[in-house]
């Protein structure tokens, strides 16, 4: 497939490794959020990209393999080995810091977590930065592994989930 020219905002997750055995499968840390049919981009840089569905995700060796439509099998997957996948960006999507700045996080048992003091992105998704009232840090990525209901910042864990978690300022 030609790579197409485009004007995309796009973020990157990571790098295309090379494959494992013969299906075009290969190894990749994904983004918690991220699940079969959901399209991606993958190229050298982000000006020059294809799309490409998740075909299909499984674990092997408790790291997860890839499949993706632009390569089926080895041969197809090779030129993009060391290529790039990459994200859209949507435009209007608010990051968590400037939705969030200033607001306290719950925890699943309804206690205050701590307010958010902002956010950064990692590459691989947003890190929300919590800091509770003795200046104690706390930083978790903003995904569906620790946040319920991303509106209000409410966690899924207990409070006491996070105590060992907190870093001195």
């Amino acid at each position: 497939m030609v790579p197409l020219k485009n004007a995309k905002n796009l973020n990157k997750l990571g790098k295309v490794t090379k494959p494992h055995g013969l299906e075009g499968f290969f190894y990749f840390k994904l983004k918690d959020s991220l699940k079969e049919g959901e399209t991606l981009f993958i190229g050298k840089n982000e000006h020059e990209t294809t799309p490409a569905t998740i075909k299909s995700l499984k674990l092997h060796k408790g790291k997860t393999l890839v499949k993706l439509s632009a390569a089926l099998d080895r041969t197809a997957l090779e030129p993009y080995v060391g290529s790039y996948l990459w994200e859209e960006v949507l435009e209007g999507k608010s990051l968590p810091e400037e939705e969030f700045k200033g607001k306290m996080a719950k925890t699943s048992d309804d206690l205050e977590l701590g307010v958010c003091q902002g956010s950064y992105n990692c590459g691989a998704g947003d890190v929300i930065v919590l800091e509770r009232e003795d200046s104690f840090l706390l930083e978790l990525p903003f995904n569906d592994t620790y946040f319920e209901k991303k509106a209000i910042l409410l966690t899924k864990f207990p409070k006491s989930f996070f105590d060992e978690l907190w870093q001195k300022p």
